[in-house]
């Protein structure tokens, strides 16, 4: 058993690597639209090192992409339903908007995780007491619904593992958490 005087701290350290995860995913989402064409960024963002220049400019992408997501969808609706057309381009550019559409809708769901994690990081620092990173997040994660898919999607990508983003001890603890929640 963690010393118990630590266990929030490690609980702590495991819910920011897995939010950095999460935000690293969006960004990648990102990535990949702008790399295809549907996204452009212009303007420049002041800032320290360029590594966090970059990020803060994709990140506030980002939460200007969440801001007209419903209005985006809208917009592009009529086109993506209206798939009547023949023409070999205008279905690629349809199918171009749907994989665009999907990937700002991944987009929201990640960074509401990021941010559901933000306010459980807030939380988990009050739980000086707690014996285990286990019991700590059982006694937390049941708060939300989106806690609980949090946890059952780092349970369930192998790539939490693969990259070393969890040890398989903290997968154990995360299992453990839910199990006892659940009983």
């Amino acid at each position: 058993m963690e010393n118990r005087h630590k266990a929030w701290l490690l609980c702590e350290d495991l819910l920011v690597r897995i939010r950095d995860e999460f935000a690293s995913e969006a960004i990648d989402l990102l990535d990949r639209e702008i790399k295809s064409g549907n996204i452009a960024i212009n303007g420049e963002v002041s800032s320290a090192p360029e590594q966090d220049r970059e990020y803060e400019k994709k990140m506030m992408v980002i939460g200007n992409l969440l801001k007209e997501k419903g209005e985006l969808r809208t917009k592009y609706s009529k086109y993506v339903e209206d798939n009547g057309e023949n023409n070999p381009k205008m279905l690629e550019r349809i199918e171009s908007l749907r994989k665009f559409l999907l990937s700002v809708e991944s987009i929201s769901i990640l960074i509401g995780y990021v941010n559901e994690i933000d306010a459980w990081i807030k939380e988990v620092s009050g739980e000086v007491k707690a014996q285990s990173v286990s019991d700590i997040l059982s006694s937390t994660y049941g708060v939300s619904a989106e806690r609980k898919e949090i946890l059952r999607r780092v349970l369930t990508k192998k790539k939490f593992i693969d990259d070393r983003i969890i040890s398989k001890e903290e997968y154990a603890q995360i299992s453990s958490a839910i199990e006892h929640s659940s009983s």
